[in-house]
């Protein structure tokens, strides 16, 4: 089931790629969500809100400022990576 982040991220990158003629791996990407939500997929913050989605939100928002897959796939490990030491 995907969700309206992970949505809204795969279709603003592959917006991306047609607009800059870029290469961004796709598949890539929709792995790293899969595996945060295989991971975190029911842990929540404070305020209610699914521990993963925080991370789709913010690499949405750095890809209006770079096409580098390498850079957006290591903002998602960093936040898993992070959420899990605090576990």
């Amino acid at each position: 089931m995907i969700d309206f982040y992970s949505e809204s991220l795969i279709n603003k990158l592959f917006r991306t790629n047609v607009r800059f003629n870029t290469k961004i791996d796709l598949d890539k990407v929709e792995r790293a969500i899969k595996y945060a939500k295989k991971y975190h997929g029911q842990q929540k913050r404070d305020t209610g809100e699914l521990y993963y989605t925080h991370p789709l939100k913010v690499a949405y928002m750095v890809s209006d400022y770079t096409t580098a897959l390498k850079q957006i796939q290591l903002l998602l490990q960093y936040y898993m990576i992070h959420l899990k030491t605090q576990n």
